[in-house]
């Protein structure tokens, strides 16, 4: 017997030994080698040395939409013969380790030890017993199929004819209103889903392929969440979850920013733990206040002007309507200013099992006043400009604002209200303006060859509707315009046209001698359509038509009074029309330096306008003073230019600490040809010069220096604003 066991362990070693081949790594005698302190020496480490053929553990996640075999439950419901496919929760993730299957060792240099016997013995009585346990399982499962009652018998043939039949057609339940039948029908083919057998692998690629669906039309909530066959007639019922919106679509929990006092530890305003630190005068105590080194928090309160239904409204959210996400809706709220931060934005399932947009949000201060310089678009005058607005009047977005304007000649001022829809469909501006658009009269050249009958009137010109005035008058033609314009955003489908603005306008025009007409027009301007080249580059293009009419006098609705019977129409109204196109391209060219991320930029813009001879005076005035060159004198009234420019603009970097490095020269060249508006003359002006742009207190500020080619002389301009962009 003893002879017989020394034997089978012999045998068991050799094959240990010629066969087996696992090798635990050998210790390391050099550099510190060996498992000492818990550390593995260099060699040990995976994919390095001769050990890089150990097991490694990996790690992998498993979805909902990666459900393995073991998680299909198939069952016949009360001998009706249905299974059903059921995946893991959307909402769980299950982490699962693998251990890869380790290589074999090769052959030269083993190293065996107890460890591995042990381990080799355990696998050998394992095997053993597995193999002597078959035959007993065979027989036992074959005494269990003799002995079946009559249900299990049932059962299992409903088993075995449910995993054979194949699918025949495919349905949705509940029945769906979302998913068009065309979607189905094609998912249910690329997943192989008909004509085989139900499987959870075609079951989860048809889901994943209808999960998709819903992802591309903003059905983030929707989901497959089951399949139930149904073998007498080979039809798969998918289950599907479509959620719909509550009654309230949104909920909006307001909060406000508080300090956390650090020596006692209540919750105060900023300005509250300002002044309480202002007040203490002791020695050594810095009484300024920084608000970054506060500890801030923020808690709810109940006062809030925004309101959810208009968030709702914005997002497209109904109630009882599929709860559907727009992205591009949402950031167009998120960036419309009315709110400082949004902390959270998630949807809640409620009692009823509809969804509720919850919104957790801090709004930012509706009331705005500023106060700067501006120039005037109809005289180019500067002057100095107040502006009061508040961006939140009615709890939408909606704007009431009011804007002051004073120059050495004139007040002006505008009173409107906006209500933009959050840059959606359907935004519109109300504004009541009165202008100041005086000018000076062109004295008549007492040496000039005209006739005195062909000198420039104090009119616009000679179909004008204008009484005219003494020719000899000093002083203002033009003094005052006051009307009301109308602006509707998006009129034309942004399936059609991105951007488009149509405005109305009625206005009043009166001169310093008591001239006066009324002008009503119309225009519409599309774009920007922006344009993405090569290397970065970039392009926009724009445009505007406006049409018109001109009237003598008050405007008033046409009698036979006051139409005249030789030339009622030109007598009546004098119509006349404006077309505008500007295209701009940005061409970064190379980085200024290697500690710059701001890269050298070519900047070009070419415009182009024109109009009919009979366009309103001030309106030409303002085409004039929008095509003029930098360094130019006033250029009057056009009807019609051509523009160029182009810049090049290098950033620069200033040596001064703790400052924006936005500085940057600008070498620039424009050229102006032009047709003015009461004469048969042309204009043909161009310069280059060099220009420098830095932001001061949030103020963007612009100086140039021009040479005017043709005129010889060098002239320098202040501006504010930023350069064109795209």
């Amino acid at each position: 017997m003893r002879v017989v066991c020394w034997f089978v362990l012999l045998v068991a070693w050799q094959r240990l030994v010629v066969s087996n081949g696992f090798v635990l790594p050998p210790r390391s005698h050099n550099n510190g080698g060996g498992y000492n302190n818990g550390n593995f020496p260099r060699s040990a480490r995976a994919g390095e040395g001769d050990d890089a053929n150990l097991p490694s553990a990996s790690l992998s996640w498993m979805s909902h939409e990666e459900v393995p075999d073991e998680q299909i439950v198939l069952s016949v419901e009360n001998g009706a013969g249905r299974t059903s496919l059921h995946p893991s929760s959307p909402s769980s993730e299950r982490l699962i380790a693998s251990t890869s299957r380790p290589e074999k060792a090769r052959a030269t240099n083993k190293t065996y030890s107890l460890a591995s016997a042990a381990q080799y013995w355990n696998n050998f009585f394992a095997s053993t017993k597995s193999t002597i346990a078959k035959p007993f399982q065979k027989v036992n499962q074959a005494i269990r199929r003799k002995f079946r009652s009559p249900q299990q018998k049932a059962q299992d043939e409903m088993m075995q004819t449910i995993l054979t039949t194949p699918v025949k057609q495919v349905v949705i339940t509940p029945d769906t209103t979302v998913l068009p039948s065309t979607v189905v029908h094609i998912a249910a083919r690329r997943s192989g889903l008909l004509g085989q057998p139900l499987g959870i692998d075609r079951v989860q690629e048809f889901a994943r392929s209808i999960q998709r669906w819903y992802a591309r039309q903003g059905y983030v909530l929707h989901s497959v969440t089951g399949a139930t066959l149904v073998p007498e007639t080979g039809t798969a019922e998918i289950r599907v979850q479509e959620p719909t919106t509550a009654d309230e679509p949104v909920r909006i929990v307001f909060c406000k920013e508080m300090v956390i006092d650090p020596e006692t530890g209540d919750l105060v305003t900023f300005r509250q733990y300002a002044d309480k630190h202002t007040q203490r005068r002791t020695f050594g105590f810095n009484a300024e206040v920084a608000r970054k080194d506060l500890n801030w928090t923020y808690v709810p309160t109940p006062v809030g002007r925004t309101r959810p239904r208009r968030i709702a409204a914005a997002l497209g959210l109904a109630p009882g309507e599929h709860f559907r996400w727009n992205e591009s809706r949402w950031k167009k709220i998120v960036g419309s200013g009315i709110f400082k931060r949004v902390l959270q934005a998630a949807p809640k399932t409620v009692d009823n099992g509809t969804v509720q947009l919850q919104m957790l949000v801090h709004e930012a201060p509706p009331r705005h006043l500023e106060y700067g310089l501006s120039k005037s678009l109809y005289t180019g005058d500067w002057e100095g400009e107040l502006d009061f607005e508040h961006a939140n009047l009615l709890g939408g977005g909606e704007s009431l604002g009011f804007t002051l304007r004073r120059g050495t000649k004139g007040p002006s001022g505008r009173l409107r209200f906006s209500d933009d829809r959050f840059g959606l469909e359907g935004g519109y501006d109300v504004e009541l303006f009165s202008d100041y658009i005086g000018e000076k009269e062109v004295n008549v050249d007492k040496t000039s060859s005209k006739p005195p009958d062909a000198q420039e009137t104090l009119l616009n010109e000679e179909s004008a509707p204008f009484v005219e005035a003494k020719k000899n008058t000093r002083g203002p033609l033009l003094d005052h315009r006051s009307g009301a314009t109308f602006r509707l955003r998006n009129p034309i489908d942004r399936k059609l046209m991105l951007n488009s603005v149509a405005t109305a306008s009625v206005e009043h025009v009166t001169t310093a001698e008591g001239s006066e007409e009324s002008i009503a027009s119309t225009s519409l301007g599309v774009g920007p359509f922006v344009r993405s080249l090569p290397r970065g580059a970039r392009s926009n293009f724009d445009a505007s038509i406006m049409l018109g009419s001109r009237f003598p006098g008050k405007l008033q609705l046409p009698t036979r009074e006051n139409i005249s019977e030789r030339d009622p129409l030109t007598h009546f109204a004098v119509p006349y029309s404006s077309i505008t196109a500007t295209t701009r391209q940005t061409f970064p060219v190379v980085s200024a330096s290697k500690r710059s991320t701001r890269p050298i930029v070519l900047a070009l813009r070419h415009s182009v306008v024109t109009s009919t001879k009979s366009l309103p005076k001030h309106e030409g005035r303002a085409q004039g003073l929008a095509c003029n060159i930098r360094g130019a004198g006033d250029i009057g009234s056009i009807s019609s230019a051509i523009t160029g420019t182009t810049e090049i603009r290098v950033p620069v970097s200033l040596p001064i600490d703790n400052m924006e490095q936005d500085a940057s020269i600008v070498l620039f060249g424009d050229w102006l040809f032009a047709k003015e508006s009461t004469t048969p003359s042309y204009i043909r002006k161009s310069c280059i010069g060099l220009g420098l742009r830095k932001t001061l207190q949030g103020i963007p500020l612009k100086i140039n220096i021009s040479y005017l080619r043709g005129e010889g002389k060098i002239k320098s301009t202040f501006g504010l604003g930023r350069d064109f962009e795209i």
